[in-house]
C-alpha cells in the first residue's frame, strides 16, 4: 500500500537525469526485501510448534519493522525540510 508513495518520493528526490536509476535501485531493493521477508515468514511459520504461533511471531516482527520504518521516515523528513515539502 505504500509502494506508490515511496516510489514517488524516490523519483522526486532524485535529479531528473537520475530518476530512472533511482527508480530501478528502489525497485530492486523492494524486491529483495520482499523475498527475504517471505523467506523469514515461511521459516518462522514452519519451525514454530503451532502454525498460529508462527503466524503471530511473523506478524509481530512485521508490525515492529513497519513501525520502525515509519519512525525513521518521520525522523528523516523532519530533519530535512526539503523532504517534507
Amino acid at each position: 500500500m505504500t509502494a506508490l508513495a515511496a516510489t514517488a518520493a524516490v523519483v522526486e528526490t532524485a535529479a531528473t537525469s537520475d530518476a530512472g536509476v533511482a527508480t530501478a535501485v528502489f525497485n530492486v531493493a523492494r524486491q529483495v526485501g520482499s523475498t527475504v521477508g517471505v523467506a523469514l515468514f515461511g521459516t518462522f511459520t514452519a519451525t514454530a510448534h503451532h502454525f498460529t504461533s508462527g503466524l503471530h511471531l511473523s506478524a509481530g516482527i512485521a508490525a515492529t519493522a513497519f513501525a520502525l520504518g515509519a519512525l525513521l521516515a518521520l525522523r528523516v523528513s523532519s530533519a530535512d525540510p526539503a523532504l517534507a515539502a
